[in-house]
């Protein structure tokens, strides 16, 4: 009788066990980070997001560009949290924004960069980190009007602002500030502000891979579960923890 029941229960424990997903994830604190409680905010948005219907979450944590290939390649299920961009709708399917963040120019306080417009910048060197959108800069680039010079993080960027390398770096507000708090000296923070004026509003977003064609219904059950963490209060308490510096 014990085989019995034990196989029995084996077989039950195979039918409840919830669905799982593996998604790529790297670092980008404080909304994604191994180091970090949950591994983030933004970590902590989906995982909750996916439990509401049902689905466990296992994240491997990457560099950007190889989580964007294997992502491409269908060697993982999805990754997070990525921009909605015409070249990434040809192999991914993107879910409702998971954050909604200003992206803002960091520059030197000694060269004050207070702009209206693209033309403002022209003939300046803008750092952005690997794995980074140019955004609204991107046609000023391809124009020749601003030079893109790439840097392996965000961190790099500014030390190169430092350095007097480049002149500006477009990064999430609170992005930038925590970096500038965590990972510089007093005096370093000192030299660095920025700008009043915001570059863009950047979506952020869990895409899944189209070469597995049931993420099309992924994506919905995601969504769905997104939906609920808002309409039940639970976002808006994980966004005042965020605030209150509890995924520091």
């Amino acid at each position: 009788m014990i085989p019995k029941l034990l196989l029995l229960y084996l077989i039950m424990a195979l039918f409840l066990r919830a669905e799982a997903i593996v998604l790529a994830n790297g670092e980008w604190p404080p909304f994604l980070s191994k180091q970090l409680p949950e591994y983030g905010f933004a970590s902590h948005i989906v995982s909750e997001s996916f439990k509401r219907v049902g689905i466990d979450v296992e994240y491997q944590f990457v560099p950007w560009k190889r989580a964007e290939t294997e992502v491409k390649n269908g060697k993982v299920d999805g990754s997070l949290v990525w921009s909605q961009q015409p070249e990434r709708d040809e192999f991914a399917f993107f879910s409702e924004p998971v954050l909604q963040l200003n992206e803002v120019l960091f520059t030197l306080k000694n060269r004050s960069l207070e702009w209206r417009e693209i033309a403002d910048l022209r003939g300046l060197d803008i750092g952005l980190a690997l794995g980074s959108t140019p955004g609204v800069f991107k046609q000023a680039i391809e124009d020749g009007e601003v030079s893109l010079v790439r840097t392996k993080d965000i961190e790099s960027s500014f030390k190169m602002l430092l350095g007097g390398r480049v002149d500006a770096c477009p990064v999430i507000d609170s992005v930038g500030h925590y970096l500038l708090r965590t990972k510089f000296s007093d005096s370093e923070r000192e030299r660095i502000i920025s700008s009043v004026k915001r570059s863009e509003v950047v979506y952020y977003r869990l895409m899944l891979t189209k070469l597995n064609a049931s993420n099309a219904q992924m994506i919905t059950k995601f969504n769905q579960g997104l939906k609920l963490l808002k309409e039940t209060g639970r976002y808006a308490e994980m966004e005042s923890d965020f605030y209150q510096g509890l995924y520091d």
